[in-house]
């Protein structure tokens, strides 16, 4: 018998450890950077960001769902039923009310459930992208998210608010659409229906987004790729709408028509003072989005990336329609920020996250024509100036990412500003010093979850009068004083930020009908709790300070 080569059975000994490094390649470096996203997310929930005033009436929600099982805001006279309801679905209340339920009421329990959805969110963009565009560009659309300010998800991944929910299950949809076109299996559609359902009723915008990208793929598909999606984007379209007819039908039982109609006239007036036509606003978000704020967008790389997404959306693949419906995503979510929109950057976070991952994939693809010409068979050796090209552009991407990851990680995770202290010292006054059963009055409904007192808040339709103040030059005749107090038989005011911003309250009757008795102030987070003096006459109540005590 003839022996057998040395080298026969180094072959597929070879190929084994190539196809395992390929799998450590494909599953451990994205596991790696999802980890240390897990990492820069769950860390110090209770001090930092800062509570805005969306994110405090969620959590007054769920707070009142978890405790008396009604899906409403408790207040001193009751219950309201309009504002954070019709702005954030239950697809992020009742997490968070479960949550409470599990574990106690706290800011850390309710962001903890925020921190999920950003990790889903991060693993969402990274199948998509990955699917799409391959590992490297799904990567760099990973890190660019995490660190851009533009998206700011170490401040708005912590937060329990709507965008990052929503851009989780956006995300989802999207790969289970990609998955649906590439592999050929049509019953994947209405699941990707079902994520975008739950984006619709998430933040309701997002039917128009979504809306717009199918309808576009529907239009080109008929026209250009012929790949008989028409059918996959109806049913997605006609199941996703079905899930936010749903949410709305519920809201008329459960409420009642009556409420109902009320709520939806609120709704319209507050879209009527918040969501116009303003050449002047969109020279304002331009100057925004291409800003600091917006991180330059991806330091120009943004609007070069969409222009070459759409270069890319026209190649004769199958992945072209999953190109041009997130494509038509972001374009009209853009346009329609632009010109609608007040100026809320957080408003849109998932187009910056389809941009980031364009912008990924034309980094990826100019890293790789590089590596192509230096792996020519013509090149015996190295080419330095090549050498030097490739590295030029990894330091312009890694400038990117690295120098706006630093600063944000620096502000919000290792500095010593605590940025809720001032709410979490209000709520520790009013634990010692007031009454539960006194009425305290409040625009800061995140008090409602860290005291057990009687708030009132200003009806939320007031929002409607105050965007149009704020953001449409709209006039000043809001002002809650002396009759509202009586009538809502007020004994303490806790003025915090939403109230600075907003004026909300009358100054003057408050000078001359109340006094300060806590004054509150850290890194610009300023909180004062008045004393209205013909409302609190018992012995015990806290004494009044002086002028120059909080001034």
């Amino acid at each position: 018998m003839s022996q057998a080569p040395d080298n026969a059975s180094a072959i597929p000994l070879d190929r084994a450890a190539g196809r395992n490094v390929r799998i450590g390649r494909t599953i451990l470096i994205p596991a790696a950077v999802l980890l240390g996203c897990a990492c820069l997310l769950f860390v110090k929930l209770g001090s930092s960001p800062q509570v805005l005033p969306d994110e405090g009436s969620l959590l007054s929600l769920a707070r009142t769902l978890a405790e008396d099982g009604v899906y409403a805001i408790r207040t001193s006279e009751g219950y309201q039923t309009y504002g954070i309801i019709q702005s954030i679905g239950p697809t992020v209340v009742i997490p968070v009310a479960l949550s409470f339920k599990l574990f106690g009421v706290g800011l850390v329990q309710a962001r903890v459930v925020a921190g999920i959805y950003a990790m889903l969110a991060l693993l969402a963009l990274y199948l998509f992208g990955a699917k799409l565009f391959g590992m490297r560009a799904a990567l760099l659309a990973v890190l660019l998210t995490l660190t851009t300010p533009a998206i700011a998800l170490l401040i708005f991944g912590r937060m329990v608010i709507g965008e990052i929910p929503v851009l989780a299950f956006f995300l989802l949809g999207c790969w289970l659409w990609l998955k649906a076109t590439l592999e050929r299996r049509p019953w994947l559609a209405p699941l990707a229906g079902l994520c975008f359902g739950a984006a619709a009723v998430t933040k309701s915008y997002y039917l128009l987004y979504i809306g717009s990208g199918l309808a576009l793929v529907a239009a080109l598909d008929l026209l250009v790729y012929r790949q008989r999606l028409i059918r996959q984007a109806l049913i997605a379209g006609v199941v996703m709408v079905a899930c936010w007819a749903a949410w709305i039908g519920w809201q008329v039982l459960y409420f009642g028509l009556p409420t109902f109609q009320t709520n939806a006239a609120h709704l319209r007036d507050l879209a009527a003072g918040t969501f116009q036509f303003s050449l002047p606003m969109a020279r304002q978000q331009i100057r925004m989005i291409f800003g600091e704020e917006g991180g330059y967008f991806f330091f120009f790389w943004g609007i070069v990336a969409l222009a070459y997404a759409l270069w890319l959306a026209f190649r004769s693949d199958r992945r072209g329609p999953a190109i041009v419906f997130v494509l038509g995503f972001a374009i009209s979510g853009f346009s329609y920020f632009l010109f609608f929109f007040p100026p809320w950057l957080f408003y849109i976070p998932g187009l910056f996250a389809i941009s980031a991952l364009f912008t990924g994939k034309l980094w990826s693809d100019i890293i790789g024509a590089i590596e192509l010409s230096q792996s020519t068979p013509a090149q015996s050796r190295p080419d330095g100036s090549r050498l030097a090209l490739l590295g030029a552009v990894w330091a312009v991407i890694l400038l990117g990412v690295v120098y706006p990851f630093c600063f944000t990680v620096n502000d919000q995770l290792f500095s010593e500003i605590p940025y809720t202290r001032t709410a979490v010292q209000a709520a520790e006054f009013l634990d010692a010093h007031v009454d539960q059963s006194l009425v305290v009055e409040t625009w800061e409904r995140v008090m409602g979850s860290l005291t057990d007192h009687r708030y009132h808040y200003p009806d939320h339709g007031l929002g409607a009068k105050v965007n149009a103040f704020l953001y449409r030059n709209g006039p000043h005749d809001f002002t809650l004083g002396e009759a509202y107090f009586k009538a809502h038989h007020v004994a303490y005011l806790v003025w915090g930020v939403a109230a600075t911003e907003t004026i909300v309250y009358d100054r003057d009757y408050l000078s001359s009908h109340a006094c300060v008795v806590a004054a509150f102030d850290s890194f610009g987070q300023h909180y004062l709790i008045y004393r209205l003096n013909d409302r609190v006459l018992e012995p015990g109540a806290p004494p009044c300070l002086t002028s120059s005590t909080y001034r």
